[in-house]
């Protein structure tokens, strides 16, 4: 047997008498069997293993399964980078040496491998007493577990009660808060739906109400709250009660289906009875008549204050009535806007929420709201507004009490006039085309026949050959002032022509060119800037009704500048999107922020009283969509403004 951890492990020992003295005395000279068989029986060693003999690499794998860890230092004939890369990677070397070593080397390594062996024991046997001493551990840690669980028992028993009775308090609690809340018959029933529902045998809750000796059944079906009125009498218990056939039988032909076992619990001295349908044993349904007892008292309370809300609705039903046959929008407002009550015109249902909110599907009160000067004057007030594309005339009245001399209560009316504000619009637009057609027959009857007797006689004298060159430049000019008159005359005539209805092909700049004479007067304090761009794209449209949308910007934009500027009135085509731009900008004062989304309204304006009516926008735009166009504008304070309107080209030619 081999009394030293450090051996040289070869096939035929020969190594050994190449050793110096010192080494031999540590070192157990044995073949690969050998070491084998002895670590087997004693354990690891510290190896120096040669490697130059087919059996080293056999022997360390077998070494692998029982010696993984220990040290060894592989001993080549002659190191390769090969032998290093194996014997690190494969065979967790230590440590090479060469044969023909140094004896400083080899005493070098010597001393190094006893070290990193004797490490390698130590670090062992520490594991071995750590593994030992964790067990112990264990093991002791399991004794006091087992002491600490059984001296707890107790304890956790008690944390249990205690949980199941904090449980049953905080439910109470939600239940009182829940009921406290609760608004309506249907709000109380959902309560004791979800309440009950946790004991999966209880059917849903039947509430018999009477009230004046008539008697009604309120229910949740399919989610909704449904409320019946029963012709028959029925005898209200004053104890809770078990199957009551009379009650059974009721809900049975009501609702088409047998009621087995159900349980009654009356309310409000005799006034109203709760009705369950059950499948409970009889342990179960002593715990639920206990879960009522503790609940008896908040639902008492509760019905008592929905019964008398619901006598009070009763006594205002044919207000209510009254209130929502009415035909026009009426609500009832605070002075935060809130609908305290409205009629079906206003909301098919009262939604408690501000009247902006329901009525004109918007996040901010309307503009121009009457409310606001109602509550700062405290009396009635009335304004037109816009809501969802109608115009309303509402009407804001202030409801005074006695408690309050301000007033925190309006009625607000809401009488639709849309229809008639645009009657009332084509009538102002009528008389103002018949008074322009008057005045344009009137001018044309008194003045194309002296412009034609001109024309005659200018024409007569230019056919004298003899004629003095001056004055032929001044005839021919008399001419084109007579032709232009004319044609101002006739431009007037199509301009206020009552014709309505003929569409025809027509050119934006020629539209132009017929409405720019009869600017003039209106332009004559600013300059004009043209740039016509569109000569060859027709639109589909009215001539006469383009015509007036062209008049109409170019005088708003005339009216803009209070000083003298340059309006600048340009067209070009728009070939990606198949459109014809015309655009008109002045150098105003822009338009304001707060009235940008108004301008198109009809009748809004912010001219001065005979200045103007705010119907030429409004007008214009409705005529542009017309012919399924669009009318926009761009402006900013300080800047000016600049209105588009684009139209669909019907027929595009190139311009040579």
């Amino acid at each position: 047997m081999l009394k030293t951890p450090l051996a040289w492990v070869t096939k035929d020992k020969t190594t050994e008498r190449k050793l110096p003295a010192e080494a031999r005395e540590e070192i157990i000279f044995c073949t690969f069997d050998e070491a084998l068989e002895t670590i087997r029986k004693e354990g690891p060693w510290g190896y120096f293993i040669e490697m130059d003999h087919p059996e080293a690499v056999s022997f360390l794998r077998n070494l692998g399964p029982i010696d993984s860890d220990s040290p060894r230092i592989l001993v080549y004939d002659k190191l390769t980078e090969k032998s290093l890369k194996d014997g690190i990677n494969q065979w967790r070397a230590f440590d090479f040496l060469e044969k023909q070593f140094a004896e400083k080397d080899l005493l070098k390594l010597l001393a190094e491998l006893r070290a990193k062996h004797s490490d390698w024991l130590t670090s062992r046997q520490l594991r071995r007493e750590l593994s030992e001493q964790k067990k112990e551990l264990e093991k002791l840690t399991q004794s006091l577990e087992k002491i600490v669980e059984e001296r707890t028992g107790h304890i956790e028993k008690s944390h249990v009660e205690e949980s199941v009775k904090l449980q049953k308090e905080r439910s109470l609690i939600r239940f009182i808060n829940e009921m406290a809340f609760q608004g309506n018959f249907e709000e109380f029933l959902q309560i004791l739906r979800r309440e009950f529902r946790k004991l999966h045998k209880l059917g849903d809750p039947y509430l018999f109400i009477r009230i004046n000796e008539k008697i009604s059944i309120m229910s949740i079906e399919n989610g909704s709250f449904v409320e019946h009125d029963l012709n028959t009498h029925l005898n209200f218990p004053e104890e809770i009660e078990l199957n009551n056939k009379e009650f059974s039988q009721t809900l049975a032909n009501l609702f088409g289906r047998p009621f087995i076992k159900t349980i009654l619990i009356p309310f409000s001295q005799g006034g109203s009875v709760l009705a369950l349908e059950h499948n409970l044993s009889e342990e179960e349904l002593h715990h639920f008549q206990e879960l009522i007892i503790e609940r008896w008292p908040v639902m008492n309370m509760a019905l008592d204050r929905l019964q008398s809300e619901k006598k009070l609705n009763l006594f205002s039903y044919r207000w209510e009535k009254t209130f929502d046959g009415i035909r026009d929008p009426v609500a009832i407002l605070n002075i935060d806007y809130e609908v305290i009550r409205s009629n079906k015109k206003f909301s098919d249902r009262f939604v408690a929420t501000h009247c902006y909110e329901v009525f004109a599907r918007r996040d901010k009160p309307c503009e121009n709201c009457p409310l606001e000067k109602s509550k700062a004057l405290g009396q009635p007030e009335s304004a037109q507004v816009q809501i969802q594309g109608k115009t309303f005339r509402v009407s804001s009245f202030p409801v005074r009490t006695k408690i309050s001399e301000q007033p925190t209560t309006f009625v607000h009316h809401y009488q639709d006039i849309t229809v008639s504000r645009h009657l009332y619009l084509r009538m102002v637009q009528s008389e103002k085309m018949g008074a322009l057609g008057s005045l344009a027959g009137h001018l044309a009857h008194e003045l194309n026949n002296p412009f034609t007797g001109i024309r005659s006689l200018v024409e007569i004298l230019l056919l004298d050959k003899n004629l003095d060159s001056n004055l032929r430049k001044d005839l021919e000019e008399i001419e084109k002032a007579t032709l232009r008159s004319q044609k101002i005359i006739r431009n007037l005539i199509e301009f206020v022509k009552e014709e309505r209805g003929e569409w025809t092909l027509v050119s934006l700049d020629e539209i132009v060119d017929r409405t720019l004479p009869m600017m003039k007067t209106a332009l004559r304090r600013h300059n004009l800037h043209l740039d016509l761009q569109a000569e060859g794209a027709q639109v589909f449209a009215e001539p006469q009704l383009l015509q007036q949308v062209v008049f109409n910007l170019l005088n708003n934009a005339s009216q803009a500048m209070k000083q003298n500027g340059t309006v600048t009135l340009s067209t070009r085509m728009v070939p990606e999107k198949g459109l014809v731009e015309l655009s008109l900008k002045d150098e105003g004062e822009g338009i304001p922020l707060e009235i940008q989304s108004r301008i198109f309204e009809p009748f809004f304006t912010t001219k001065q009283e005979g200045f103007g009516t705010g119907l030429g926008l409004s007008l214009s735009k409705s005529i542009i969509e017309k012919f399924k166009g669009e009318l926009s504008f761009r402006s900013e304070m300080g800047q000016g403004t600049e209105f588009f309107v684009h139209l669909p080209v019907a027929k595009a030619e190139t311009k040579t």
